[in-house]
């Protein structure tokens, strides 16, 4: 039975013996998350004097939380191991008089600690379901918005200051066969529209949806229209590679996709050109031109300078890079911060050296790699992790040419499989709750699926 005694500020889930008890109602921390997260998905880079106080309501709800902070102990172990090696790079980048060392600091430093404290409020499955309604919402209000943005820009609809109320660093131009617009929510997208597709393909015949099904359809039918009027080659990419990518991780897809995949790629298609063809002069090589202007224009010249600048500069200190905040001479993106590349990866070979990508690419894959594994053990928890997993892929992948998880608002998707450890190790022996527990968890009577899991130590 468990103690009545509040727990000590600081705790760990590696023995989970008073862990097995459901959360009631969502607590003033939790709320605070999930407006926070809703804010990082539908206004990423912007608003961030309003974030902060809500940031500062999570942690405070996270840490004086019933129980305290409850940590993965070997996650926790991982991230300030990181966190320790970012302070040293920093330190690095000072002494190297590096112009970005500061303003590269709080991503290696600071934000990691933050995001594990915030995860840590992730111990249940029922998390699980308010982290997917949170990004199935915030996924349907940017298909919304962009949809208003877009349609009032192009005539379909009167123009409205409301398109343009909400600061998304909202752009368009339609010239010459090409529709080309911008949106800073078009990086949520790289995790959200994989997210939903994978949900959609594995989530069990007869379980109800985390939220009403229709809201999951629209979300999904919007963001993907964004997707592809959006022209942008890493969010295309992701698209199509979701259900290869749902298949690989939960083989038991291969029949069942079968049926699903053609309708869904005969709506996409028909949708697009009817959006196309009700607001634009439609043209037959319309996605051709602008996949072409993409990757042959001034941008794909200076990635290549990019390319060829950092790997010169990083071999001049291949271990441990030149620090963080580190400028390769002839590859300045930006004057503001001459530090940051759209080569992300690159990018971080060369401020960080073969020993930082060594540290992180080990660190998220051996907890990717575990989570997956663990929650392919649980029939009942696959289907919460497939999905997220998916979208954890798409997004590393998006990050390829565009450095994302150098912004606050992203890294919170680097802590997906941390989440899902804390979930698999506080199930009970006897598997994952029913729907209908989900929606009482304190009905002890209720029945469990047949979902199971090893016992644990």
């Amino acid at each position: 039975m468990r103690s009545k005694t509040p727990g000590p500020l600081l705790a760990t889930t590696a023995h989970a013996t008073d862990s097995n008890r459901a959360p009631g109602a969502p607590t003033l921390g939790e709320w605070a998350s999930g407006i926070l997260l809703f804010g990082m998905l539908f206004v990423p880079t912007t608003y961030q004097s309003l974030k902060l106080p809500v940031l500062s309501i999570a942690l405070l709800g996270a840490i004086t939380s019933r129980g305290g902070v409850r940590f993965n102990r070997t996650g926790a172990v991982v991230v300030l191991g990181l966190a320790a090696y970012g302070t040293m790079q920093a330190l690095h980048g000072a002494w190297n008089a590096n112009p970005g060392a500061y303003s590269q600091s709080t991503v290696y430093t600071l934000w990691p600690i933050v995001f594990l404290v915030l995860a840590s409020q992730v111990q249940f499955i029922q998390h699980l379901r308010r982290l997917f309604r949170v990004c199935i919402i915030g996924a349907a209000a940017i298909g919304a918005y962009g949809s208003l943005y877009i349609l009032s820009q192009t005539g379909v609809i009167p123009a409205s200051g409301l398109a343009t109320a909400i600061n998304q660093g909202q752009g368009i131009v339609y010239s010459r066969g090409i529709l080309q617009f911008s949106l800073t929510t078009l990086s949520s997208l790289l995790f959200l529209v994989p997210f939903l597709i994978t949900l959609i393909l594995t989530w069990p015949r007869g379980t109800p949806y985390p939220i009403n099904r229709w809201v999951i359809y629209f979300s999904l039918i919007s963001t993907i229209a964004l997707v592809i009027l959006s022209g942008r080659r890493a969010l295309l990419l992701v698209f199509a590679l979701s259900p290869i990518l749902a298949v690989m991780l939960e083989p038991r897809l291969r029949r069942r996709i079968r049926r699903l995949i053609a309708p869904i790629i005969v709506v996409a298609v028909v949708g697009y050109v009817i959006v196309l063809a009700l607001h634009l002069d439609l043209q037959a090589n319309l996605s051709w031109t602008v996949l072409k202007s993409d990757s042959q224009g001034p941008d794909a010249n200076a990635r290549s300078m990019q390319l060829a600048a950092l790997l010169q500069g990083w071999s001049n200190e291949p271990i441990f890079g030149s620090g963080l905040g580190g400028v390769a001479p002839g590859a300045i993106r930006n004057l503001d911060t001459p530090w940051a590349y759209e080569l992300a990866y690159v990018a971080l070979l060369f401020h960080v050296g073969l020993s930082g990508v060594i540290l992180y690419g080990g660190a998220i894959g051996g907890s990717f790699a575990k989570a997956l594994r663990e929650s392919r053990k649980v029939v009942g928890l696959r289907e919460w992790s497939v999905p997220l997993l998916v979208g954890l892929t798409c997004f590393l992948i998006g990050n390829i040419t565009n450095p994302y998880l150098e912004k606050f608002d992203s890294l919170w998707v680097l802590f997906i499989p941390l989440m899902l450890l804390q979930v698999w190790k506080r199930l009970p022996p006897s598997g994952v709750p029913s729907a209908v527990e989900l929606e009482h968890p304190n009905h002890n009577a209720l029945p469990l699926n047949s979902g199971h899991r090893e016992d644990r130590p």
